[in-house]
C-alpha cells in the first residue's frame, strides 16, 4: 500500500471512527506498527502530516511488524509460506497462487492464529498485552 492510498483510503476511516468515539465521550488513540509508510520515521512524511492535520492521537513508536497485537501479520506469514510452495514465475502465477491459498485459508486457522491455545487454554488479548508490556514491545510467544 502506498502512502497516498493510506492517506486517501485508510486514515479518513480512522478519523471517522475517532470522531464517533469523541462524540460519545470516549477516548481514542490510533495504534500502528512502526512501518515507515505510517509516517513514523520522518517529520515531512505525507502520512504524518495528514495525521497531524486531522489532530489524530497516535502511538508512533511501536515495533514494526509486531504480530503480538496484530494477528493479521501471522495470517500474512501463513499465506506467504503457502504461496512460495507454488513457485510462481510470473505475476499471473503469483496472483493465481495467492487467490488459491487465500480461498484455502479456513476460519479455524484464522481463529487459531488470533485466539490460539496453549495447553488447552485459550489466549486472551489481555494475555497478549501483558506479554508485550513485559517484553517492552519485543516479540513474545504469541
Amino acid at each position: 500500500m502506498t502512502q497516498e492510498l493510506y492517506v486517501k483510503k485508510i486514515l479518513p476511516v480512522v478519523k471517522e471512527y475517532r470522531d464517533q468515539a469523541v462524540a460519545k465521550g470516549q477516548g481514542f488513540i490510533f495504534q500502528e506498527d512502526n512501518d515507515g509508510g505510517h509516517g513514523t520515521r520522518s517529520e515531512e512524511n505525507r502520512v504524518k502530516l495528514y495525521k497531524d492535520q486531522i489532530d489524530l492521537d497516535y502511538i508512533d513508536d511501536w515495533p514494526a511488524f509486531s504480530p503480538d497485537l496484530s494477528p493479521i501479520e501471522n495470517i500474512w506469514r501463513i499465506l506467504k509460506q503457502r504461496v512460495r510452495q507454488h513457485c510462481p514465475r510470473t505475476k499471473e502465477d503469483l496472483k493465481r497462487a495467492i487467490e488459491v491459498e487465500w480461498e484455502a485459508l479456513t476460519q479455524k486457522e484464522i481463529n487459531r492464529v488470533v485466539w490460539g491455545t496453549e495447553k488447552g487454554r485459550k489466549w486472551t488479548m489481555h494475555d497478549r498485552l501483558e506479554a508485550v508490556l513485559q517484553n517492552e514491545g519485543r516479540m513474545t510467544k504469541y
